[in-house]
This record gives C-alpha cells, structure tokens and sequence, in this order.
C-alpha cells in the first residue's frame, strides 16, 4: 500500500517456486544459470528493480543444505546481477508450502492437539492456542527458513504473520503477510480430530470420516477462498480462473462419480441406521458383523472371519436385517411324529408341551403355541413356535438346546416317538386269469368262424 508520490511507478522483479534440492548445486542448473544472465542484462539496459519478490518455495524440503544452496545463489548470482547498492532488505523472501519441515507437521500438531484434546473448557483452548510456547512448536516446521531468512536480513521474520515498511525514493510502501490458507487448512484437521475424540464417535466409524471429509471440505473452502482473494488483489484474472476450475470441476465430477455414489450412500445407511458398528446383519444370502462403515465401503466381518469389502452403493440397494436389534428370538420347529401314535396319546403329548413353553420364564407365554399342523407322508407334523426373551445369539442357542431336549423326554414319555421318512408295503398273491371264462370264449369264437357269421355273432359267457 504506497502512500506519497502516487503517480511514480514501483518496478518489482518477480521469481517465484525456485525449488532448491539438496545436492543439486544452483551452478548446475541451465535455467537459474539463463534466469541470473537475463537480470543482468535488463538491468544494464535500464530497467532496474525498486523490489525484489521471490516467493513460494525457495526449497524443496525445507532442509538447512537446501536454504545453504540458496544462500549461496543470492550471494552469487542473482545479487551481483542487481544494481549497485542495492538495498539488502529489498528482497522479499517469501516462503511457500515446500519451505515447511513435513517431519515436524506430524509432530508439532500432535502436540497441540494432544494439549486441545486434554481439556473441555472453552476458555482453556483459547489459551492453549495463545502461549507463546505452543505457538512455537507449531513454527518449529520453519525452523530452517527462519535461520536462513534472519542470516539474510539479521533478523527474525514471525512467521506465519509479519509486516514491513520500505521507503522507495519517498513512497513508502507497506507490505504484510499471513499464511491464512495453512493455517486454514492446518486449523481444520485439528477441529475434526478434536471432535473425533469424542467417546461417542469411534476413531474409525463413519462419523468420524464424514467428520474429517466435511472438515476437510470446509478447510479446501477456506483455502480456495483465501488464495482468490489474493489473486484477486494482485490483479489476477479471477473469473477466467473459476471457469477454467468449473470446466476442470466438471470432469473430475464425472470421473469420481462411484465414489461420489459410494459417500453418499454411505451417508443414507448411517442417516437411515441401516448398519451399524458391531452389529450382526444378514446382507442378501450372507451373515456377518459390521466393522466399520467407510467413506467408500463398508467392511463385514463374517462367521468364517473373513473380511469383507462392500461398496456402499452395493450394500444400500441389498436387503439389510439386523440380527442384533431383535427383542427376542424365535424357536421355530416342526416335530413328527409316527403314524402309530393314537389320539389320546397325541392329546397328551400336545398338552405337556404346552405347559413345557408357557412355564418357562425364558419363553415369551403370549407367543407359545403348540398345533397338529398336517398329515405328512410319513409323520404326524406337530408345529412349535415360541419367543425366547434373549437378545443374545449364544444365550439363545442355549436355551433352544435346553428346551428341544425336555421336548424329547415329553415324546418319551407320551409312549410315542419321532417318525423316520417310510414306506408301508402291502403285499398280495395274483389270482391270473379265469380258465373257465377263458374257454367258453374260444368256443363261441370258433361256433362263429363255422357259420361264416363272424362278426355278428354273439359271444354268451358262462357264469
């Protein structure tokens, strides 16, 4: 922001994403080698710089050697091509997103966000985040920059937010700067893990990845907001950019649609508690425990202890039931009996188990019955049904086996038994055929045959 002299121009020399890597050496780089030559030569012909701007990455990964290299091309080659006496400071030295030590990020955030997730209080956090100290730990990832910076300048830069006023032949030109878009970003993963930490929110349910993507999103937000903001300021084309991004936009759209699908059928199972984490459900002709419901697919746990992976758009167009959300259990069974069995003692085999279902505590007594249902090929179908007040699949089959047992002694005990599929043959002696009938036919046949009156001729039969 220039204040006096408005009318006189500031000419800013502007380089930008240099990348400097450890044991790659500037002097060997045709391109920084072109870059300082053609400085020099548009200085000498009178285009001299009031402001220097390198910005946004002068390393790669934010190593000491890599700002040494740096130093070394300033020293070099870039400052020998400015102008005589020109002033140190005039160089902007901005740094980008590879000027951050990415093993520290880990760690410094980590420790933040141990020391948020430590306390509930409001007023806590807000001078958590205050300290000098913890501020710190979260620029420790410039650490690197900031000597090479302060070594350039001989002084220290507070990063991510500084300020500097500069006099160029009386206008005085105000610059200030925040990385609002890291911090924005960097804000955001904090924010979802603090909510993931929760003790109702499981740190691998779907919650908690719909927590990270929806923060995530509003952190990309954020950043996209910020960073056009910026362009906007220095006089970048926004509106040819957003529509480049919306043409862009559109074909990642089209080529992320079955993840798309796949989120938002995710959000409709655990919107609608279709599935949830450790329940047991049967999915089309499969069983199994759900494990986790993911952003993608939803990972099923089966009796064998396989695992499997099932695509969220996949598993909402199945029929779902949950095993797990059942009240009670159903014993549901037919026994037959055999076909000598008589009524008084299939009266009494009815009745007994009757009394077994509606005496037992176990058994649901409004759902117990008991019926003759058919007379099957080979059996007396006698129908059990009853509700077993247990939620639990292993109390269940305990019980079950416990009653289907005091069944049989009931059957014992009525002087009956459970048929086995059968067969009843009767068998009988053939008479053959009657020879008496049999030669009285032939007689009248051959009567017939001499009188020439075959076919009118009537057949009489002996009795």
């Amino acid at each position: 922001m220039p204040t006096q002299n408005q009318n006189q121009p500031i000419h800013f020399l502007h380089l930008s994403d240099i990348h400097f890597t450890a044991g790659k050496a500037w002097d060997a780089d045709p391109i920084l080698r072109a870059l300082a030559r053609f400085i020099a030569q548009e200085v000498k012909g009178g285009l001299i710089p009031d402001l220097v701007a390198i910005t946004g990455d002068l390393a790669f990964a934010a190593t000491a050697d890599e700002y040494r290299l740096a130093r070394d091309w300033l020293d070099n080659q870039l400052w020998p091509a400015l102008p005589d006496g020109f002033p140190r400071d005039r160089p902007l030295l901005v740094p980008g997103n590879h000027d951050v030590d990415r093993r520290c990020v880990v760690q410094g955030v980590r420790h933040i966000q141990d020391g948020l997730l430590a306390t509930s209080s409001q007023d806590a956090i807000a001078s958590l985040l205050k300290d000098d100290g913890e501020r710190e730990v979260a620029l420790k990832r410039h650490a690197a920059y900031l000597d090479f910076h302060g070594d350039w300048l001989g002084e220290v830069q507070p990063l991510p937010w500084w300020r500097r006023r500069i006099e160029i032949d009386g206008t005085h030109l105000h610059v200030a700067g925040l990385d609002s878009a890291w911090l924005a970003w960097r804000l955001a993963a904090v924010v979802a893990e603090a909510i993931i930490a929760s003790p109702r929110v499981g740190s691998e349910s779907f919650d908690a990845h719909l927590v990270r993507g929806g923060v995530r999103l509003l952190g990309i937000g954020a950043v996209a907001a910020l960073l056009a903001f910026g362009a906007n300021r220095v006089g970048l084309p926004l509106y040819g950019i957003l529509a480049g991004l919306g043409v862009g936009g559109l074909a990642v759209a089209l080529a992320a649609q079955p993840t798309i699908e796949n989120l938002i059928a995710g959000i409709s199972l655990v919107a609608d508690k279709a599935v949830r984490i450790g329940e047991l459900c049967q999915y089309g002709d499969a069983l199994g425990t759900v494990e986790t419901v993911g952003v993608r697919s939803t990972r099923i746990r089966g009796h064998d202890r396989t695992l499997t992976n099932i695509p969220n758009a996949v598993l909402a167009k199945m029929p779902i039931i949950s095993l797990t959300r059942r009240d009670q259990m159903l014993i549901r069974t037919v026994l037959g009996l055999r076909y000598e069995t008589t009524p008084e003692q299939l009266r009494t085999v009815l009745v007994n188990l009757r009394n077994l279902l509606k005496g037992d505590p176990r058994v649901a007594p409004d759902s117990a019955r008991v019926r003759l249902v058919k007379f099957g090929d080979s059996s007396l179908d006698v129908e059990v049904f009853a509700y077993v007040r247990t939620a639990d699949w292993v109390e269940f089959l305990g019980i079950r086996e416990d009653l289907l047992l005091r069944v049989l002694d009931i059957i014992e005990q009525g002087g009956t038994a459970l048929a086995f599929p059968s067969r009843t043959l009767y068998l009988g002696r053939d008479g053959g055929i009657d020879s008496i009938k049999a030669r009285a036919a032939e007689a009248s046949v051959q009567a017939g045959r001499g009188q020439g009156s075959l076919g009118e001729a009537s057949i009489e039969t002996t009795t």
